[in-house]
């Protein structure tokens, strides 16, 4: 296998594992099996190592001896810190995007915007969830710096179980209107190729969900 299918196959893998702990098939405490995953994705287990440190540097796993790999708990003192960092982050994004949106940017948009309004009725907590991380593919592609990229994306998943594990005590209408409310936003900048609006837009959703976790927390 040459080095650019390695790196496929690497990133493939990376992001099936993160995204099942994210939305709690793999649920904090859980013990990961080496054996079944290399089983699962038809690879040894050697391949399967750096996968599982790569999940250990942004905090989702810990690896202990005699134990193997654990999914992190749900530390919710650093919940507000990580939320404020990605504000400040995003809030940044003008100065860190090639401002070059292409027609394609908004036509993912615009699917994930009629996908959503499907969830009104369809009312699937998995859809929603991965509508969010498509969402955040596309704020992604926009950003031209490595470093800033790299950061935004693993503070993302750092924190997406968490408002994950909130949504059953939400009104899901409301957390639907929510959403639309930042896709209608975003697609709107896009189409006017800002790129710093479109921050403002994302800056605002992550405020509102903030808050909506705070409230909730408050009333516990």
């Amino acid at each position: 296998m040459n080095k650019k299918n390695e790196e496929n196959r690497f990133n493939r893998i990376y992001k099936k594992i993160r995204e099942e702990i994210c939305l709690l098939h793999f649920p904090p405490g859980t013990v990961l099996n080496e054996s079944e995953l290399a089983k699962r994705f038809k690879i040894s287990r050697t391949p399967l190592r750096p996968v599982l440190q790569k999940l250990k540097f942004e905090g989702l796993v810990t690896i202990k001896n005699g134990v193997g790999t654990i999914v992190t708990g749900i530390d919710m003192k650093e919940l507000k810190d990580i939320y404020d960092i990605r504000m400040m982050l995003i809030g940044s994004i003008d100065k860190f995007s090639t401002n070059n949106i292409q027609p394609y940017h908004l036509k993912e948009v615009n699917k994930i915007i009629q996908k959503a309004k499907l969830l009104y009725k369809d009312k699937n907590a998995v859809k929603y969830a991965i509508l969010c991380n498509d969402l955040e593919d596309i704020i992604l592609s926009l950003i031209s710096s490595d470093p800033l990229r790299e950061i935004t994306d693993i503070l993302y998943y750092r924190v997406a179980r968490i408002w994950f594990t909130f949504l059953p005590n939400m009104n899901w209408n409301y957390v639907i209107n929510i959403f639309l409310k930042e896709l209608n936003d975003v697609e709107e900048a896009l189409k006017k190729n800002n790129v710093k609006k479109l921050g403002f837009a994302r800056k605002n959703a992550l405020q509102n969900v903030l808050d909506d976790i705070s409230r909730f927390i408050a009333k516990s």
